[in-house]
């Protein structure tokens, strides 16, 4: 993942419909910067386009320093908030149960569900929880995986681009390094290009896939390396 530093209280466009001083810390004199996940982002938009294109509103903490998060009771040492992956938001026209079922349709792994807004977050394990009763109770699912009323769709995004037959190194062109970034870019190399050309920055995303997937980190899209990409965007 991609982690972001901006200028507290200067806006900086993260996307069609986000900017940076949305996620800014709420504490008072305690930080002069905002870290933000790139990938909490992404999400965002996903959970946006899929809520019928209406407003998300981050209506309490997206960015926490430590000391702020120390004054609102965070979690002391692993808060996705100090790591700029997790925001807690509403959607317009929906209620927070509605809010949740829809963010776990669109991959957010970390889910909790208060009576006035949702937390989500990028963590691993996956880990649901309903505090509307006041505590904290582990939840397997919000009922989510089925499209939104307004239309939305949760199928997979097909690859346009026919799979190699032959194993994709640096310095190759075409459609089978295509085939190699579109993959890396639906997972977590967003800002990968998809132009065919296996360049260093190709070459770097496919090492750390290769390191991540525990393959041998040789830099070349082999069988076993395809094959990986193919399950991993499976997922």
């Amino acid at each position: 993942m991609a982690e972001k530093t901006y200028k507290r209280g200067v806006t900086t466009k993260l996307s069609a419909n986000f900017k940076s001083t949305e996620f800014d810390c709420k504490g008072k004199g305690c930080c002069s910067t905002t870290k933000i996940e790139s990938k909490l982002i992404d999400k965002l938009e996903q959970l946006r386009k899929l809520a019928g294109n209406v407003s998300i509103n981050v209506t309490g903490s997206g960015y926490r320093c430590k000391k702020h998060n120390a004054e609102v009771d965070g979690a002391s040492t692993n808060s996705n908030h100090m790591t700029g992956s997790a925001a807690d938001i509403n959607i317009k026209g929906r209620t927070p149960k509605e809010t949740a079922k829809l963010a776990e349709t669109c991959g957010f792994t970390g889910i909790i569900l208060y009576k006035t807004f949702v937390h989500v977050d990028l963590r691993s394990p996956k880990h649901f929880y309903d505090k509307t009763s006041g505590s904290y109770k582990t939840v397997s699912t919000f009922g989510g995986k089925a499209p939104s009323a307004s239309g939305g769709s949760t199928s997979k995004p097909k690859c346009p681009y026919a799979a190699p037959t032959k194993a994709v190194k640096q310095g190759t062109s075409g459609n089978s390094v295509k085939w190699v970034q579109w993959h890396l870019k639906q997972l977590t190399y967003k800002d990968l290009a998809v132009d065919g050309k296996f360049g260093s920055k190709t070459l770097a995303a496919v090492k750390a896939f290769q390191k991540a997937q525990k393959l041998e980190v040789d830099g070349s899209v082999g069988p076993a390396t395809r094959s990986a990409l193919q399950k991993a965007v499976a997922k």
